[in-house]
C-alpha cells in the first residue's frame, strides 16, 4: 500500500502543477531591527529614550545620520562593528534624497510628510538591521525622525521598507523592474493601528527613482500585491500595477518550466511590530509544461494494484479451504524493475532533467541554508524510488541473492526522509552542493557596474537554469542511495548464515515416497513441467523477490511451489487455465468488448500438471466464473 500511495501521490501532485493549482503560502525568517525597537520606547516617540537620551530632548534638525550600535552606543560616523556596511545605501546624501523623492510623492495623500508641515530631523540606522547585516542590496529599512515645525516637541517616526523588484501592468503587457515601498509614520507606540502609505518608482535602479503614489487594492491568489495608481489631477490615466518580490530559476521560460516565489512582505497593524520586524511572506508558484510525464506512475500503479487485488482474490480461495497462504505483493514491482526505472530516466530526459535539477537545488539550500524554496516531493520520491529497486535488483542479481522487497522500500523510505542529514556526514557532498546552490544564487542579482551611478540598490529576480552539473545531482541524490550499503551487509550476512548453518533438505516420508536425498539433490537440477512450459526459472531467481520456497519434490518429483508459481507471475483460474496476471485486464477486457484485440496465451492445466503447449485465448476461452476462482497449487 505504501508503494501505491507514493506512486498516486507523485500523479496527483503532477496534475496540480498541470493546473497552475495554489499552493501553501510560505513564511520567512523576519528582517529585524530590535534595537530601533528598544530606542523608540513604549510611549510617544518624543518621551522616547531615542529622543530624551541621545538627543537630550533637543529636537532641532541635525546634518549627518545617526547610527545605533548598541543600547548604551551610538555614532555619527558609521556602523563602526559591521564590516562590508553598503556605505552607498546608508550614506547622508543618499537617504535625504530617497527621503524627499518619497515625501514628495505621497505629500498630497499625507499632510504630515508635506515640507511645509514637518521638517526632517534626521535618518537613523539601526546597525542591527537585518538587511545590513545580511548586506541585502534589493531590500532595505530607513528610518527618519521628523517634528512639526509649528510644534517642535511633536516628534514621529517615519519607517520607510523599500524594495527593488518586478513589477507588472497587464492591461499594457509591461513589465520590468521598480523600487516599491511602503511608508508607515508612527507618533505613540500605543496606537491601535498603523496605516501604510504606497509608492513606486517604476524602472527603478535602471531608471532615476520617481517615485508615485498607489494604493492597495488586493493581494493576488499568487501573491502579488495588485496596486492602483492615486491621480493627482482627473485626467490621470488610471493604472494598476501588479507586483512581488520575484526569486526562482526556469528553463526556457517562466510558462514553461519554473520555481518561482512571490514573497511580499506584512503591514502589521502594531506600531512597535511595525519598526521591529519586517516580516515577508509569500507563495510559490510552479510551472511545469512536461508534468504530465510523471503520470506514467499511476499506469505502474495501476499495474500492482492488478495484482495486489489477484493477491487479495487468491489469499480468500485459499482461506476459504482452511489453508492460510500470503503471497509476495512486490511480485508486480520485482519482475517490471528495468522496465520502471527505464520509464522514469526517459520521463527526465524528455523533462530537461527540470525535475530531478528542482530537487537537488532544493536540497542544496536547506543544507547551505542560503535561500528556502518549495517542491512537491512526492514526485522524485516516486522517480527515485523506481530507480532505487532497479540498483538493488542488480546488487541481489550480481550477488546472487534475494532480497526482501518490504526490506528494501523500508532502507528506501528512511534514505529519502533522511537525505538531508546523511549528506552532511560527507563533507564532499556538501561542498559540491554548497557550491553549485550559492553560484545558482548569486545569479538572481542582476550586476552592472554602470547603475551605480544612479542607485546604490539592485534588482533581485528570477534567473535561467543553463548549467546541468552531473556532479552536483549526483552528489544531491547519494544519500538516497546510500542505505544500499546495509543491503550488501544483508546479504553478506545471509551468505555467512548459510555458511555455519547449511540448508537441510526436508524429505516427506510417506509410504511409497523416495528417502533418497542424494536422488533428490540431483533432482534439484531438473526442470518442471511448468518451467518448460513458461519458460519460468524457479532456482536461479535473484534480486528483489521474497525468500520462499520454489519447489517441493514428492515421490521423486519436483513440482513448483504455489509460492513459486505465483512469484513468477502466473495464477491458475479455477483449476483449469495457467494464465500470466499481466494478462488478466487483457481477457477481462476481450470479454467486455467480444474482441481479441491482442495474442494472449494460457496452459490448460489438469490436475497439478500444465500442459507444456499454449493455447491461445479468445472471449469465450475462459469464463467469468474461472476468472473469479483464481488460485495456486503446485503443478509438475
Amino acid at each position: 500500500m505504501l508503494y501505491l500511495n507514493i506512486c498516486i501521490s507523485a500523479c496527483i501532485d503532477s496534475i496540480r502543477v498541470l493546473h497552475r493549482t495554489v499552493l501553501p503560502a510560505m513564511n520567512f525568517v523576519p528582517y529585524d531591527a530590535l534595537l530601533m525597537g528598544a530606542y523608540v520606547g513604549t510611549t510617544t516617540l518624543r518621551e522616547s529614550p531615542l529622543v530624551e537620551q541621545v538627543l537630550d530632548g533637543d529636537t532641532t534638525p541635525r546634518k549627518g545620520v545617526l547610527f545605533l550600535e548598541s543600547k548604551s552606543s551610538t555614532s555619527r560616523e558609521t556602523c563602526t562593528q559591521v564590516v562590508g556596511l553598503p556605505d552607498q545605501i546608508y550614506t547622508d546624501a543618499f537617504q535625504r534624497s530617497l527621503f524627499a523623492t518619497l515625501t514628495t510623492s505621497v505629500s498630497a495623500q499625507v499632510s504630515l510628510l508635506n515640507p511645509n508641515t514637518t521638517e526632517l530631523i534626521f535618518p537613523v540606522v539601526d546597525c542591527t538591521c537585518s538587511s545590513i547585516t545580511y548586506r541585502d542590496l534589493s531590500a532595505v529599512r530607513f528610518f527618519y525622525l521628523i517634528r512639526k515645525k509649528d510644534t517642535p516637541d511633536d516628534v514621529y517616526l517615519v519607517t520607510v521598507a523599500l524594495s527593488v523588484q518586478e513589477y507588472k501592468i497587464v492591461a499594457r503587457d509591461e513589465n520590468g523592474a521598480a523600487g516599491v515601498s511602503t511608508i508607515a509614520i508612527i507618533r505613540d507606540l500605543r496606537a491601535s493601528s498603523v496605516t501604510h502609505y504606497f509608492a513606486l518608482a517604476l524602472g527603478y535602479p535602471f531608471l532615476p527613482a520617481v517615485f508615485e503614489a498607489y494604493e492597495l487594492e488586493q493581494v493576488t491568489p499568487e501573491s502579488y500585491w495588485r496596486l492602483q495608481r492615486v491621480p493627482l489631477h482627473s485626467s490621470d490615466v488610471p493604472k494598476q500595477v501588479q507586483t512581488a518580490c520575484r526569486t526562482g530559476f526556469y528553463i526556457s521560460g517562466e510558462t514553461e518550466q519554473s520555481n518561482i516565489k512571490n514573497t511580499i512582505w506584512r503591514l502589521p497593524q502594531d506600531p512597535l511590530e511595525v519598526i521591529k520586524y519586517w516580516q515577508w511572506e509569500g507563495r510559490p508558484v510552479l510551472r511545469d509544461s512536461w508534468a504530465w510525464l510523471h503520470c506514467l506512475h499511476v499506469l505502474l500503479a495501476f499495474d500492482v494494484f492488478v495484482n495486489l487485488v489477484v493477491l487479495l482474490v487468491v489469499i480468500h480461495h485459499n482461506l476459504r479451504k482452511g489453508h492460510v497462504w500470503i503471497g509476495d505483493a512486490f511480485v508486480a514491482v520485482s519482475s517490471t524493475l528495468w522496465t520502471r526505472s527505464s520509464l522514469v530516466l526517459v520521463s527526465w530526459y524528455m523533462n530537461e532533467f527540470w525535475a530531478v535539477m528542482e530537487f537537488c537545488i532544493f536540497n542544496g539550500n536547506v543544507i547551505s541554508d542560503t535561500q528556502s524554496f518549495f517542491v512537491l516531493p512526492s514526485i522524485m520520491r516516486a522517480d527515485l524510488l523506481a530507480l532505487y529497486f532497479c540498483v538493488i535488483g542488480v546488487i541481489g542479481t550480481a550477488l546472487k541473492e534475494r532480497i526482501d522487497p518490504v526490506l528494501t522500500m523500508g532502507l528506501f523510505y528512511v534514505g529519502f526522509e533522511t537525505r538531508l542529514e546523511v549528506a552532511q556526514w560527507f563533507p564532499e557532498i556538501t561542498k559540491t552542493m554548497t557550491a553549485y546552490v550559492t553560484a545558482d544564487y548569486n545569479l538572481s542579482m542582476y550586476v552592472d557596474p554602470s547603475l551605480a551611478s544612479i542607485s546604490p540598490l539592485r534588482l533581485w529576480s528570477t534567473h535561467e537554469l543553463t548549467n546541468l552539473d552531473v556532479s552536483f545531482i549526483l552528489a544531491s541524490i547519494f544519500p538516497v542511495f546510500s542505505t544500499f550499503v546495509l543491503v550488501v551487509v544483508y546479504v553478506a550476512l545471509r551468505k555467512l548464515y548459510r555458511i555455519v548453518f547449511p540448508p537441510k533438505l526436508i524429505v516427506q516420508r510417506v509410504t511409497g515416497y523416495s528417502e533418497h536425498e542424494d536422488r533428490l539433490f540431483h533432482l534439484k537440477g531438473t526442470l518442471t513441467l511448468f518451467e518448460i512450459a513458461t519458460g519460468a526459472a524457479l532456482q536461479n531467481r535473484y534480486g528483489i523477490i521474497a525468500d520462499y520456497d520454489n519447489c517441493i519434490y514428492i515421490k521423486g518429483v519436483k513440482f513448483a511451489s504455489a509460492d513459486g508459481i505465483y512469484s513468477s507471475g502466473y495464477v491458475i483460474a479455477n483449476g483449469k487455465f495457467l494464465v500470466q496476471t499481466d494478462d488478466l485486464v487483457s481477457i477481462l477486457l476481450m470479454k467486455l468488448l467480444r474482441t481479441r484485440f491482442r495474442n494472449v496465451y494460457a496452459y490448460e492445466v489438469e490436475g497439478n500438471t500444465v500442459k507444456p503447449q499454449a493455447r491461445l485465448v479468445y472471449p469465450e476461452t475462459i469464463s467469468y466464473h474461472d476468472l473469479l476462482q483464481l488460485n495456486v497449487d503446485i503443478l509438475s
